[in-house]
């Protein structure tokens, strides 16, 4: 078929037109429709930054020893740390330096053809993870053990 005679064949298609009233009806359907989507939409926006900072919450009471992870309850003694900004830890915690449990290696101790991202090998923290009160984890690289 000629590019010419689309145009015709298109124009003599048939097509069902309602109404102006019923058409400004249909119009104010869809616009009620998609108010109410755009609503639900915000509230779960909302839900999911509660959700979020709840989670983040959760985190640092765990991590911090405010909860026991086993019962989601606090634990029922606690002790000094001995650091100020930790404050008081469960009396079962060990407070160690952490160069007693970690190998920390500076500069460039790690070639990046030897990255790996297999979950089973050890992650990496590198100065690109770490940002300002928080840690970012969208670049994690891990480093096998085969590799050391």
């Amino acid at each position: 078929m000629r590019a010419a005679a689309v145009p015709r064949q298109i124009s003599r298609l048939s097509l069902a037109l309602p109404l102006l009233p019923e058409q400004a009806a249909i119009v104010r359907f869809l616009d009620h429709a998609d108010r109410r989507i755009r609503r639900y939409i915000g509230a779960k926006k909302k839900l999911i930054a509660l959700l979020e900072e709840q989670k983040q919450a959760i985190v640092h009471q765990a991590v911090t020893g405010r909860i026991d992870v086993r019962t989601g309850q606090p634990y029922p003694d606690y002790k000094p740390s001995g650091v100020e900004w930790l404050g008081d830890v469960p009396i079962h915690w060990r407070v160690l330096r952490l160069g007693r449990v970690i190998n920390l290696k500076v500069g460039f101790p790690f070639k990046s053809d030897d990255f790996t991202q297999s979950e089973e090998d050890m992650r990496l923290l590198r100065g690109i993870n770490v940002a300002p009160g928080k840690l970012r984890r969208d670049e994690v690289v891990r480093y096998g053990p085969q590799t050391m």
